[in-house]
């Protein structure tokens, strides 16, 4: 079989999600055509953070996970079918409870019929997912900390980034005023 040949099937299984038994890529590290080097698991270039916002009665607040994403490229959303969907852990501590799931700011923009399993959804740009949470009583908001595990996939230019158990920890980085007092936030003194 034909190097070319090998690399055009290798890139197939492995953009379907077949790969080896540790999640590598079928592919060799650096191709020589210059492209297909999918799902080297080494820091994608999106920049991922984590933050805690709270509300005014210092009990309704909200884990956001933010990532900065370059021109071009994409991450896939949290319900891409597949083994590429973007997955937000959270470490439980009895600081705080889970009051929903993680939402998206924007719809992923969605590519084929959206009901079916081969359809693609990613996000472009700067995307922030929200997760509302209630501190428990007695809980200082200042002094809470939820560390997030994130795995996915970022793609730019042909080539495809793991994101494997990224962990980052979220603090508090200010609280929200009323909406009929003002549209600022006050931040943390640290």
């Amino acid at each position: 079989m034909k190097p070319v040949s090998f690399l055009l099937i290798a890139f197939l299984l492995t953009s379907l999600g077949f790969g080896t038994a540790c999640g590598q890529s079928l592919l060799p590290k650096k191709s020589s055509l210059g492209a297909g080097s999918a799902q080297q698991p080494e820091k994608p270039p999106v920049q991922l953070s984590t933050r805690i916002e709270c509300e005014a009665d210092r009990r309704t607040a909200y884990l956001i996970v933010a990532a900065k994403i370059p021109p071009g490229g994409y991450l896939y959303s949290l319900t891409q079918p597949g083994p590429s969907a973007t997955k937000l852990e959270i470490a439980m501590n009895d600081g705080f409870q889970v009051a929903g799931a993680f939402r998206p700011q924007q719809a992923p923009h969605v590519e084929g019929d959206p009901g079916a399993d081969d359809r693609i959804e990613t996000h472009h740009g700067d995307i922030e997912f929200h997760l509302p949470i209630l501190i428990t009583h007695g809980t200082n908001p200042e002094d809470l900390v939820i560390d997030v595990r994130i795995n996915g996939q970022f793609c730019q230019d042909n080539q495809c980034h793991l994101i494997q158990d990224r962990v980052l920890s979220a603090k508090l980085q200010r609280f929200r005023l009323p909406e009929h007092t003002a549209r600022v936030a006050v931040p943390v003194n640290r």
